[in-house]
């Protein structure tokens, strides 16, 4: 290719609203960023000229390391006969406003250099993305549930039977009490499954992980099949980490019920959580671990946790077979510091 066909090129992608494209030299850092006034992106060409690949990033992504291991992953896959590096992203622009991004990077030939396409996301789309996966979730959720439901009715209408039968008020207060605690029960039940299926990402914020795995066992513990059991496993008090809980939730939603799928004569599943005692290559800071392990597994089948997910929620999601028939996947986050 000529100069004269690159900058027609470069003209073109400039022209195209939400896309951008550039170099990214040895070091990591941004060269020749196509928007020139940021119309396009959000991105101004001048304040990221010389900048390191990481600028775009959340600033939980940066301390996980996500951006060097995506530059990483791009060198590699290019280098083993790929097309490179395609993955949806998040990006932080300059005004604090948090978008996402259809990337692809690749090395260029004979180069210690990397070009990159990143085409912005209309938000209308990625929140109807991310509400079909929830309610493809909530119908499994809502399925399970749903027996439970009806345990609490049973339990309501059992206790009034026998409320009707006693004679005075201490006969009668215990079953009122039952019937009390039963319909709460039933009540946090439904309100948990309204408020899954409606929920809107707030973005990255402080968050108890222990809090979230409690929300994913109430979940998970109705919805599984009669042969497939949860287990949470926390030691003790984890970090806070700096993520999205709705998108985690959905995440490891998503991937027990991919694992489910995968015991053929059941098993069990495994939920659990700890501060790491060394942060995993990459991350700046304190870590955190999430991990998801199940008994019973087809190892025909390759499941893992989203890679995507894992990037976006600013970590790292790696996996190791445990044992035949054993799996553990495990979430690296960057934590708050303490």
């Amino acid at each position: 290719m000529t100069l004269q066909d690159e900058a027609f090129y470069r003209r073109l992608i400039a022209s195209l609203p939400g896309h951008a494209v550039c170099r990214i030299d040895g070091e990591g850092r941004l060269r020749d960023w196509s928007d020139p006034t940021g119309e396009a992106t959000g991105f101004a060409a001048p304040a990221l000229e010389g900048a390191p690949f990481a600028t775009l990033f959340e600033p939980a992504a940066q301390r996980g390391g996500v951006p060097a291991r995506l530059l990483h992953r791009a060198r590699m896959q290019t280098e083993t006969g790929t097309s490179g590096l395609e993955t949806e992203l998040r990006f932080r622009r300059p005004d604090g406003a948090r978008v996402a991004v259809q990337a692809a990077i690749r090395a260029l030939p004979g180069q210690d250099e990397l070009g990159a396409l990143f085409r912005l996301i209309d938000p209308l789309v990625e929140a109807q993305h991310l509400q079909a996966r929830r309610m493809a979730v909530l119908g499994r959720l809502t399925a399970g549930m749903i027996h439970d439901f009806n345990n609490h009715l049973t339990a309501i209408i059992s206790a009034a039977q026998l409320a009707q039968r006693r004679k005075t008020p201490e006969q009668t207060a215990p079953l009122i009490q039952m019937m009390h605690d039963t319909a709460l029960r039933g009540s946090k039940l439904t309100r948990q499954l309204l408020n899954f299926g409606r929920r809107d990402a707030g973005g990255p914020a402080p968050a108890e992980i222990g809090e979230v795995l409690e929300d994913c066992l109430a979940f998970l513990r109705p919805s599984l099949g009669k042969d497939a059991t949860i287990e949470l496993s926390m030691s003790g008090p984890v970090r806070p980490a700096a993520i999205e809980p709705d998108e985690m939730q959905l995440a490891l939603l998503e991937t027990a019920y991919a694992l489910e799928a995968l015991m053929p004569d059941g098993g069990t599943l495994r939920l659990g959580a700890w501060d790491c005692a060394e942060s995993p290559d990459g991350f700046s800071g304190p870590a955190v671990a999430v991990s998801l392990a199940a008994t019973g597994i087809d190892m025909s089948e390759d499941v893992a946790l989203p890679q995507i997910a894992a990037e976006r929620l600013g970590g790292l999601a790696t996996r190791r077979r445990t044992a035949p028939g054993a799996v553990e996947m495990t979430l690296f986050l960057p934590a708050e510091a303490t």
